[in-house]
């Protein structure tokens, strides 16, 4: 397939599926002379030899070990082995079996895997979430699957303006300057619901289904437990220390919610009025009363 720009890194990226992922990667194809940091390329193979080597982790669905400097992850399924990931030097070779039943599905879910894996080497976390950019701020919602996170951004777009999709299921977010950044790129769930654009964080929505619409606050302990949950575990303990690390940053830098809410169109504005509203009103409030308190103290 070629180059691309994601975030930030240069990957060169190649699927076997070629068609349904030139749809999907098309807007973050890289044209210029960097030379790759990343390179992802699958292959289909009849037959997966095992292989032994220093074992390094084993998983619910195989193992991962290393040979020399080059590290593996074989799958199995009925005691075959039935893909391969060979990382060698951020040189990433997947191998899958020709007979599996849906090939697509099996590259967009290994490739989002690693996105996610490669991001946190850059110190950038992939959080499960649909963002959009409203007036050049984003806006991150974020709840279990099925709660209607892919609805309410769409219930945003189509009802106010200057709004538009950042990535629907997976984006990256970033520390620059002590902002945090919200990034789009190509894994965005089932839907094509992405843009290459990077946009500056302002707040979380956590989601719950409920009959009336309700903006609430999430006190420390919540946002923690909301956050953490939605950034994801990792097998690797330094990915780990990292995602608790970002997430203490990604808490006190941003604005944090819970909204109860139901499907209406009148949902998003409930929102609006709470985040750029209301809170604009309180900051107004508190710094009429600082200069207030300021002046008492001369």
């Amino acid at each position: 397939m070629g180059k691309y720009k994601i975030c930030n890194c240069i990957f060169d990226l190649n699927f076997i599926s070629k068609d349904f992922f030139n749809e999907r990667f098309h807007q973050y194809e890289y044209a210029g002379n960097k030379p790759a940091k990343y390179i992802i390329h699958f292959k289909l193979t009849s037959k997966i030899a095992t292989q032994n080597g220093e074992k390094l982790l084993t998983t619910k669905n195989g193992i991962r070990y290393k040979i020399n400097d080059t590290q593996y992850e074989d799958l199995y399924k009925n005691n075959e082995v039935v893909t391969r990931i060979t990382n060698n030097n951020n040189q990433y070779l997947i191998q899958l079996k020709t007979d599996l039943t849906d090939l697509k599905s099996s590259e967009y879910s290994l490739s989002t895997l690693l996105f996610t894996e490669i991001m946190r080497k850059e110190k950038i976390a992939v959080m499960h979430a649909s963002a959009i950019s409203y007036n050049n701020q984003a806006i991150l919602f974020s709840a279990p699957s099925g709660t209607g996170k892919s609805t309410q951004a769409e219930l945003w777009i189509n009802n106010i303006e200057n709004s538009i999709y950042i990535n629907d299921d997976k984006p990256a977010l970033s520390i620059d300057n002590e902002k945090i950044i919200v990034w789009g790129n190509p894994w965005s769930g089932k839907t094509l619901n992405n843009n290459n654009l990077k946009v500056p964080l302002k707040a979380i929505v956590y989601l719950e289904q409920a009959k009336n619409n309700e903006v609430l606050q999430l006190n420390d302990f919540d946002k923690v437990k909301y956050t953490m949950m939605n950034l994801g575990i990792s097998s690797k303990i330094e990915d780990n220390e990292f995602i608790i690390e970002f997430c203490n940053e990604l808490i006190s830098r941003t604005e944090i919610y819970l909204f109860k809410c139901n499907m209406s169109n009148n949902a998003p504005k409930e929102l609006v009025n709470a985040i750029f509203i209301k809170s604009s009103k309180k900051r107004k409030r508190l710094l009429k009363s600082f200069k207030h308190d300021t002046m008492k103290c001369k």
